[in-house]
């Protein structure tokens, strides 16, 4: 397990000799390293070690490079790690990605340091992101936006603050708790919308309307004291709200 993800983890498949000693040399200081030189237990490996990234040795033939790209690409637990293949001797990077469309990338002998450590750092950092992007549409997916607005700032904000490492937080409020008084939920949720937006003043924040008639605060740069203190806003505002027929009770705070 990667115990400081700040350092990623990279799986050397096949790689050996002086290579071996000088991609360890490129990436030991800022990565997590593992190499196997049995290119039939790569899958197993890269399930066990969950790399960040993958370099295979090109001096495989084209029919076993096909195999370890497929088995890694069947496998679910494998499809999204990036593959890159370290190019043989005299093999341009252009013709090799043209046997398999499944390299991210290729590295060509003899290494450049600068070259390397960039390449890798990029195809590190898209993985990553790509991660990112299907954790947001998961939870998108959880929460049921009914405001495509708000779930594309949900998104934006997202990204920001786990590249920035800020605080962002979340309210999610539902009308348990609220009499009807005979009008509908949807009339209901506008209402528990404008007196949400009316407590947020930050040109930051986001109200936006969820699935089943909840309503959403998004709040960057917010820790869970603050949100906290806009939920108390917020409840104080719905109390006093002549619309509700009885004092508002439900509603959940998750802090992300």
């Amino acid at each position: 397990m990667n115990t400081n993800p700040e350092r990623p983890k990279i799986l050397l498949a096949g790689i050996q000799g002086e290579d071996l000693d000088r991609l360890r040399a490129i990436l030991g200081p800022d990565s997590l390293l593992q190499a196997t030189l049995d290119h039939e237990r790569i899958v197993s490996q890269a399930i066990d070690l969950r790399p960040d990234l993958i370099i295979l040795e090109g001096a495989l033939t084209a029919h076993e490079q096909s195999l370890v790209c497929r088995s890694l690409r069947q496998d679910p637990r494998c499809a999204a790690i990036p593959l890159v293949l370290v190019a043989g001797e005299g093999v341009a990077a252009g013709e090799a990605l043209e046997r398999c469309e499944a390299w991210a990338e290729v590295l060509c002998r003899p290494f450049s340091s600068g070259v390397v450590r960039r390449r890798v750092a990029a195809l590190v950092e898209l993985k990553r992101l790509r991660e990112l992007a299907r954790q947001t549409q998961r939870a998108a997916a959880e929460l049921g936006y009914g405001d495509a607005a708000f779930a594309s700032s949900c998104e934006r904000e997202w990204v920001r603050s786990v590249r920035g490492g800020s605080f962002l937080s979340l309210l999610v409020l539902s009308m348990e708790g609220a009499g009807l008084a005979g009008r509908s939920r949807a009339s209901l949720q506008e209402e528990l919308l404008r007196a949400c937006a009316a407590v947020v003043h930050r040109k930051t924040d986001y109200v936006g309307r969820l699935a089943d008639h909840r309503v959403a605060c998004l709040l960057p740069e917010t820790d869970l004291d603050g949100a906290l203190e806009v939920a108390r806003r917020m409840r104080q505002a719905l109390a006093a709200a002549a619309a509700w027929a009885t004092p508002f009770e439900g509603g959940s705070l998750a802090g992300l």
